[in-house]
């Protein structure tokens, strides 16, 4: 449907649909009165490869040092365009396997990862009325018609349909402005000037990396399918429905603990066994103080070490009122409650 519209449409020059973002005082950051502090504590599973770089590339000897051109014959070979041992030395030399985050003994998907994981797709939500609830902060390139199949960024527009076309204005940005009237996203996950209020931890497992050999002679240490990383994601100062729309943005819905796949890593969108993933809740722990809080909402708990777990159907419970809230204040979630961009990946084939 929407690659018919793409076809539709391509020829307009400008197919931007302005949308105004709506924004409120930001959340003071030291009070929690009416709101809740805690950690949901979680693990992701890999279902298929998941990279996420650590930046560095190792290049690698093919042979002895010793057989290697020198320097001088490099330069000679090049002054006189000698072809034959300038490929001696590509033969010689190649790009070793680009390595996944780690961290001592454990692979890991960092934390900062995970929050833009989270923030991108509730930026992504569609605007309803032409209003959005998220300005584009995560800097997700602004499209003026939707690019033609094989062009860049193609598969990103197919996957998340028209929202790509939505022009939101300036993004929010309090430390340059001093207008500290923000979106709900940002002030959930922060902005210049603002900090956040949700800090996912690194989600790190011991695993063995396995080696992935990609098209273009590109090769990587992939985290492999079926992997389970564990972490959490703290939080502060939420109300009932910000943490309903933070569980929302893990891909949670109702009556369920496990979330639905998402997108994640390098190479999500282009190759089809690569970078989709699942979060699965195993308990949110708060603080002692909140005992009447979740009294008040008729939520059950058990006491451990000073700390209030709900875990069970308890924790489903929770899920379903936070979530219910969230849905009912903020109407553009309906959009992305639910969705699954890994398997509209899948049925699409936007992938190779």
């Amino acid at each position: 449907m929407f690659e018919r519209d793409i076809e539709e449409k391509m020829g307009l020059e400008n197919m931007s649909k302005i949308v105004n973002v709506r924004r409120t005082p930001y959340t003071e950051r030291d009070s929690e009165r009416g709101r809740i502090s805690g950690v949901i504590n979680s693990y992701i599973e890999t279902q298929t490869y998941v990279h996420v770089s650590s930046g560095r590339e190792r290049v690698v000897i093919t042979q002895l040092v010793e057989a290697l051109p020198k320097l001088s014959e490099i330069i000679d070979a090049v002054a006189k365009g000698d072809r034959k041992q300038l490929e001696g030395l590509t033969q010689s030399i190649a790009i070793d396997y680009t390595g996944n985050v780690v961290y001592g003994a454990y692979v890991c998907i960092p934390g900062s990862t995970i929050k833009g994981l989270l923030r991108a797709r509730l930026e992504l939500c569609r605007s309803t009325q032409d209003e959005a609830f998220s300005c584009m902060h995560t800097k997700i390139k602004k499209m003026v018609a939707p690019p033609a199949r094989g062009s860049h960024g193609w598969r990103h527009a197919t996957i998340w349909g028209d929202v790509v076309l939505e022009s939101r204005g300036d993004e929010c940005n309090p430390s340059t402005t001093s207008d500290y009237s923000v979106c709900k996203v940002c002030d959930i996950f922060g902005a210049p000037g603002i900090v956040g209020r949700v800090m996912p931890s690194n989600f790190c497992g011991s695993i063995e990396l396995e080696k992935l050999d990609l098209s273009y002679g590109e090769k990587l240490w992939a985290i492999p399918p079926k992997t389970k990383l564990n972490g959490s994601i703290a939080f502060t100062a939420l109300s009932v429905d910000e943490l309903g729309i933070v569980l929302i943005s893990m891909g949670l819905v109702k009556d369920s603990t496990v979330g639905v796949d998402v997108l994640i890593g390098k190479h999500k969108y282009s190759h089809t066994n690569m970078g989709s993933a699942k979060f699965y809740i195993t308990s949110i722990e708060l603080p002692h103080r909140f005992k009447n809080t979740l009294e008040s909402y008729k939520i059950t708990y058990i006491t451990r070490e000073n700390k209030l777990i709900i875990g069970g159907e308890k924790l489903t419970e929770l899920i379903n009122m936070t979530i219910e809230r969230a849905l009912n204040k903020y109407p553009q979630l309906n959009n992305i409650y639910g969705f699954s961009e890994a398997q509209v990946k899948k049925n699409k084939g936007v992938a190779s």
